[in-house]
C-alpha cells in the first residue's frame, strides 16, 4: 500500500446532465470509447500521488468504480467512490466526508472538465 498523500482531489460526477440529453448523467456519457469521467481520472491519475475521491450519482457507483480501477492502476489504494448528494454541495460534502488521514490540500474538480492539460 502507497503512503497516504496530503493531497486530495474529489471528482465530482454526480450532475444529470439535462442539458447534454446523452441518456446518462453527463460524467457517463462517451467520448472516443471512454467515459467522460474515465477521460477527467487519466488527467487526475497522470499528476503525482494524491488520494482521489470520486462523487457519483445514485445507482452508477459501479461504473464509477470500473472506471476508477481502470485509471488508477498501482494507485487503486489511494482512490475511492461515494454516493452524491441531491445538489453540487451535498456531493462535494460527501467527497470531503470520504477523506481519510491528515489532509492539508483539498481540490475539487468537475468531472464534466475532464479534457484539462496532462502535466509535462
Amino acid at each position: 500500500m502507497l503512503p497516504v498523500p496530503h493531497t486530495a482531489i474529489i471528482v465530482v460526477a454526480a450532475g444529470s446532465g439535462t442539458r447534454l440529453a446523452g441518456g446518462a448523467p453527463k460524467a457517463f456519457v462517451g467520448i472516443d470509447a471512454r467515459s467522460i469521467l474515465r477521460h477527467a481520472l487519466d488527467g487526475v491519475f497522470a499528476a503525482a500521488p494524491m488520494q482521489v475521491v470520486v462523487v457519483a450519482p445514485s445507482g452508477f457507483e459501479g461504473q464509477a468504480e470500473s472506471d476508477l480501477r481502470a485509471a488508477a492502476g498501482d494507485r487503486a489504494d489511494l482512490a475511492r467512490v461515494v454516493t452524491g448528494g441531491a445538489t453540487r454541495q451535498e456531493s462535494v460534502k460527501a467527497g470531503i466526508t470520504a477523506l481519510w488521514g491528515d489532509i492539508d490540500t483539498v481540490l475539487v474538480h468537475d468531472a464534466a472538465r475532464a479534457l484539462t492539460s496532462r502535466p509535462p
